[in-house]
């Protein structure tokens, strides 16, 4: 079984999480791939010293904004929900860095891939042996959805946890009625919960949810030993 771990996002707080990332990568024998928001090449240095990946990708954040306010704009007029504090444009940026780094990954080279963010600290480095059913996410920091802050996934599914080409979509149409049933009947959420996230809210936890069922894709959660490091 050959795996890879794939990090995304800003550099945060990564001067306090590299250790653990770094021991939790060896135990495993995992191949890193990064991508980085950053315009400081003091912490990307910084990322390629301590976890030595085989592929790193930074941008500017600068660069980018405007199309992801665009995104957030179309959005909000195709499938008006409110009010709402969601902030659509910075998860819109989290989904692109996470398909930027999951494409710098050679196809058909690993069974197995890990996602983390750089301010994720893995509490007790773990080894896993096996190859997930499906995706399995932390259940740290999951507020009764799912967290995507850490997840185990096979290989050849894990084009439906990095779903930046499907972002807009799911953001700008309501809920099939098959998502809402399951919703209900499966996952037990509640109508109000429903709702609100129908009517009124841009999650994106929701719509990785939402993209797991549509297409199928098993997935659950463990109770890994991780959490942010804020």
């Amino acid at each position: 079984m050959r795996s890879c771990l794939v990090i995304a996002g800003e550099y945060r707080t990564f001067d306090q999480t590299y250790e653990s990332i770094a021991e939790f990568a060896k135990i495993n024998d995992l191949d890193v791939y990064c991508h980085l928001w950053t315009d400081n090449e003091l912490e990307v240095e910084s990322v390629k010293d301590k976890l030595n990946p085989k592929f790193i990708t930074v941008d500017s954040p600068a660069l980018y904004k405007d199309s992801f306010l665009d995104i957030e704009k179309r959005i909000k007029e195709n499938n008006p929900k409110g009010p709402n504090g969601d902030k659509v444009w910075q998860n819109a940026s989290m989904n692109f860095s996470r398909k930027k780094a999951f494409e710098s990954v050679p196809k058909y080279t690993y069974t197995t891939l890990v996602f983390a963010r750089y301010d994720l600290k893995i509490v007790t480095p773990f080894n896993f042996s096996q190859v997930p059913a499906g995706v399995v996410t932390a259940f740290a920091e999951s507020w009764g959805l799912i967290s995507d802050v850490f997840a185990i996934m096979p290989f050849d599914q894990a084009q439906h946890f990095f779903l930046y080409d499907e972002f807009e979509r799911l953001h700008s149409t309501p809920f099939e009625e098959e998502f809402i049933d399951y919703l209900r009947n499966d996952f037990k959420y509640g109508e109000n919960n429903i709702r609100i996230h129908r009517d009124e809210r841009y999650c994106p936890h929701m719509i990785l949810i939402r993209n797991f069922v549509l297409n199928k894709i098993p997935w659950g959660t463990a109770d890994f030993p991780v959490r942010l490091q804020r």
